[in-house]
């Protein structure tokens, strides 16, 4: 036969387990976000120092390889429109005077 002490431990026991639960998924989601939050910082700073390190050399060396791109646009753009640079240079002159 149970005594009462038995009894009553038999009926907290659902409650002290889903406590348990509880605080099982807490520390779980813990351990999750933490993970996350360590894989992300590493990510960033592999592409920091990977991705942005490449992409920074190679700006830095079109930098000083490269001509003027706005130079050779606009002499397309003169090509293309067919503008006559001489003459308006003509114009501009003879505004002045």
């Amino acid at each position: 036969m149970m005594t009462q002490e038995g009894r009553e431990e038999l009926r907290d026991l659902p409650a002290k387990q889903q406590e348990i639960d509880a605080l099982a998924h807490k520390q779980v989601r813990c351990i999750l976000w933490t993970g996350l939050g360590v894989s992300v910082a590493q990510i960033s700073l592999f592409f920091r120092l990977g991705f942005l390190g490449i992409l920074m050399g190679r700006y830095a060396y079109f930098l000083f390889t490269s001509r003027d791109p706005t130079l050779s646009r606009r002499r397309k753009l003169i090509k293309k429109h067919n503008f006559n640079a001489a003459a308006e240079e003509m114009q501009t002159c003879t505004s002045f005077s």
